[in-house]
């Protein structure tokens, strides 16, 4: 701000200056004089630094993006249009099909909840009504299942409990927490956050499906025998059986029904598997079958319970039967909004809105891959949200996808998501047409049907094996949430399997090992072919590449191998490796690599680190240190500093050289693969600064050049060069070596004719680097037919030139394309100014 001339300044330059921030501190690191030299006789691409305002307008929609981003919401507008009569047939079937399963499975999972049987329709119905408007897959199924209905029941106690005064129904609060599910699913679909699920590992959702399986199963054991009213079954699952085993002396006729009903479910399984493999011919019958099995068995004992009773009253019923059911939508109405009810919800709602989002999100994933198709799971979120929020007010509590409902739309060969609204018809024809019917079926069976339905979701000792193999430590959590889950409850389980996975995530970033490279050269060697047996057609002898029959005891590799460039191509016209390459593995042999290859380093005083995991502020400490301890225990001190008396040196000063240490190399250069950082943090760079000016005191008065291999994020490279790395310090610039950190060049196309900065992007088919360097900056034409064999590029005319133009930029020279060219680079450093090295001892 001019004060004296009343006029405004530059606002910017002004704060800068207030808070004493050196605007020019990074256009100095940024000075492009000598890289401009370097680059010379090629053009000059300088790198542009991201901003934050640039991020934002890439991340901000733009009216382009509104109208497809709301028509993706409605995905059946893609395909109803070419819906036809084949289609229709297809997903009749499928849907009638899964109507007579889900029928008893529905009522059943209601039972879990502790509501009457007919709001396990209502919640299969909703599903099977809205799922094909919103749905990005033809064969899921929404409705009520077995882990989410134990949930929802849990969810109820739990409220009920702590609200006592406020008389709320059951009804109510399952079909509230049901609107509030759905609400927050909503958001994550809108949001398309759809990653938040790749939070929770795969043990944690293992252990919890299987401490799910165990509490249904034994909460079930109960009913099943007839003894229900001796035993609590909302008591903790080891509770329960304990109570069951205490109660077996009071089972009566249901026992008979339900182990009876579990057995003939198992045998039915057993044989149609068995016969599915033997009569190959029939395998789709004997598995449709296989899937009616739920509807055969409760059809078969419902029949056994109408000859019992039918001229019985319900109340002198010879074993527990399900009785009369409403008669329709009589339940319709919205859910309470309560405040306090709403409260009491909010603490239980995680859990179920984790499994509700593992559970769909799963089984769409793995059926889409089955199949052949994608799913888009952000969509699936909306789809599950609109059927959660609308159902509460057909009665409904919380549905997600159900995996052996889908299985039977998948097997029964469903065409697309309109096969819901079949399987919606046969719950409301159940609804209104067959509650007489549904009125003699068996508790017992619909508890053995539970318990049958469950045993699938335990993970199999094959699985744990194979777990075994890939993570040991993931098998100990598995089972530490499985008994979690038996002694405490499902919620936890999941807390603690989750949480003992991300300490284990963080412990392995945190003390990540780095891991120092040595140089391997590598001859490529093909073995022999038919195609070579014709001397006059040997194409290894034409371009030097080693094949088998070039091979004879007195011809070693490295004496047949001739040095081929990387441009050469073979008579097909396809690029070659060439004979002679680099690889880099680590120098401790902690790699799938032959002990007897020879590991060397790339020079003495250059020294290779890997990054292993990253470089952020967990791990930054150890990897750091261990760099700064290995390099200097194998280099020396550039100057060698000599004291009059031993009083005089610092306390942490190491004694004087040894005669061994003095034989050590001086510190050249540093070479970083970076290939594992993607994103990093301000903690890690400030020590990685630290280190340098560490490292360069060690050094001193020399330079230490850092290099830097992979680094291809644009933010993460503006971190690094934010303090100093890629480029030429200006106060450096005197003491820069003699030879600069080099450059790495593409070929450009653009036209002669007309240009007007367009390129065309095709390979010189068949041109020598060598040719290529002889003609650098220079327009050399193209000749035509060039490329002619790549159809999947535009072909560059007569009028079309190329040149070479460096691939990063030169403002970055110390940011290599690979490990290779960094290492290179360092090297030629260190060779040149190897002679200049200071190891005169400086006395004090």
């Amino acid at each position: 701000m001019a004060i004296g001339s009343g006029r405004i300044g530059n606002p910017g330059k002004l704060i800068r200056k207030t808070l004493d921030i050196d605007s020019e501190a990074h256009q100095h690191r940024d000075t492009i004089t000598s890289e401009e030299q370097a680059a010379a006789p090629f053009e000059v691409y300088l790198e542009e630094e991201p901003t934050v305002g640039g991020w934002l307008r890439h991340h901000l929609p733009t009216k382009h993006h509104v109208v497809p981003y709301i028509a993706s919401f409605f995905p059946f507008t893609k395909w109803i249009g070419r819906y036809n009569t084949r289609w229709l047939l297809a997903d009749a079937i499928a849907g009638i099909t899964l109507g007579l399963v889900v029928i008893p499975q529905a009522m059943a999972y209601a039972l879990l909840v502790g509501l009457s049987p007919e709001y396990g329709l209502y919640t299969s119905f909703t599903g099977a009504a809205l799922y094909w408007l919103f749905g990005t897959s033809k064969d899921v199924a929404i409705g009520a299942t077995a882990v989410v209905s134990l949930l929802v029941g849990k969810t109820v106690d739990e409220v009920l409990e702590q609200q006592p005064e406020q008389n709320f129904t059951r009804e109510q609060v399952a079909r509230t927490h049901a609107f509030l599910a759905g609400c927050v699913l909503l958001v994550f679909g809108l949001l398309r956050l759809d990653w938040l699920i790749e939070f929770i590992p795969h043990v944690a959702i293992a252990a919890f499906v299987t401490g799910a399986a165990f509490t249904i199963s034994l909460s079930q054991v109960p009913a099943l025998l007839g003894v229900e009213a001796e035993v609590n079954s909302k008591n903790a699952p080891y509770r329960v059986f304990v109570d069951t085993c205490r109660a077996l002396p009071h089972t009566n006729l249901d026992a008979a029904i339900g182990v009876s009903g579990l057995i003939l479910l198992a045998l039915i399984k057993w044989y149609c598997d068995r016969m599915e493999k033997r009569d190959l011919k029939r395998a789709r019958m004997w598995n449709m079958f296989c899937s009616l099995r739920l509807s055969v068995t409760i059809l078969l004992y419902t029949l056994v319970s109408f000859l019992v009773h039918r001229n019985l009253p319900f109340e002198e019923s010879k074993f527990g039967i399900l009785g009369q059911l409403p008669r329709g939508f009589i339940h319709n109405g919205p859910p309470s909004f309560n405040p306090k009810l709403i409260t009491a919800i909010l603490p239980e709602l995680p859990p179920t809105v984790i499994i509700l989002l593992i559970e769909h999100i799963a089984i769409a994933k793995s059926f889409g891959r089955i199949n052949d198709y994608t799913v888009v799971p952000s969509q699936e979120l909306i789809a599950i949200a609109f059927t959660n929020i609308t159902g509460p007010f057909v009665g409904a509590y919380a549905s997600t996808g159900s995996f052996s409902g889908t299985a039977i739309l998948s097997k029964a060969g469903v065409r697309t998501p309109l096969a819901g609204v079949f399987n919606g018809f046969v719950l409301v024809l159940a609804l209104y047409a067959l509650t007489s019917v549904l009125y003699y079926i068996p508790l017992a069976s619909l508890s053995a049907l539970i318990i049958h339905a469950v045993y699938n979701l335990i993970t199999p000792p094959a699985e744990l094996v194979r777990i075994w193999h890939t993570a040991p430590p993931d098998v100990v959590f598995f089972f530490v949430g499985v008994l979690v889950s038996i002694f405490d409850s499902l919620e936890d389980a999941i807390y603690v399997t989750v949480a003992l996975s991300l300490a284990l995530l963080l412990l392995r970033i945190a003390k990540s090992q780095g891991q120092f490279l040595g140089r391997v050269t590598i001859y490529p060697y093909y073995p022999h072919s038919p195609a070579h047996d014709n001397p006059s057609d040997n194409v290894a002898e034409k371009h030097g590449t080693l094949y088998a029959h070039d091979l004879s005891p007195s011809k070693t590799v490295v004496s047949q191998a001739k040095r081929v460039h990387q441009s050469e191509y073979d008579e097909d016209g396809v690029s070659r490796l060439p004979s002679e390459r680099d690889g880099f593995f680590r120098l401790d042999r902690g790699e799938a690599i032959n002990p007897e290859a020879a590991i060397i380093s790339p020079y003495a005083g250059v020294f290779l680190f890997r990054f292993p995991n990253g470089f952020n502020y967990l791990n930054q400490a150890q990897l750091l240190d261990m760099l700064a301890q290995q390099i200097m225990s194998h280099t020396r001190r550039t100057t060698i500093i000599e004291y009059a008396h031993p009083g005089d040196r610092p306390w942490n000063d190491p004694s004087p050289p040894s005669d061994d240490s003095k034989r050590l190399p001086t510190l050249r250069a540093v070479v970083l693969d970076c290939a594992t950082i993607n994103h990093t943090d301000s903690g890690a760079i400030e020590g990685l600064a630290s280190l340098h000016a560490q490292l360069r005191h060690w050094a001193a008065p020399d330079l230490v050049e850092w290099h830097f291999a992979h680094l291809r994020n644009r933010w993460t490279r503006k971190a690094f060069s934010s303090v100093g790395f890629g480029c030429c310090n200006r106060s450096d610039s005197i003491k820069a070596a003699t030879i600069g950190p080099g450059l790495s060049l593409t070929t450009r196309y653009e036209s002669e004719v007309g240009n007007v900065g367009g390129n065309v992007t095709i390979p010189p088919t068949g041109r020598n680097r060598d040719e290529e360097e002889e003609s650098c900056g220079s327009e050399t034409e193209v000749a035509p037919g060039d490329g002619e064999d790549n159809e999947s590029t535009q072909q560059p005319s007569e009028t079309t030139s190329w040149r070479l133009v460096p691939v990063t930029g030169v403002n970055r020279p110390y940011f290599h394309i690979d490990l290779a060219a960094a290492v290179e680079a360092a090297t030629k450093h260190a060779s040149v100014s190897h002679g200049s090295c200071i190891v005169t001892p400086t006395h004090k």
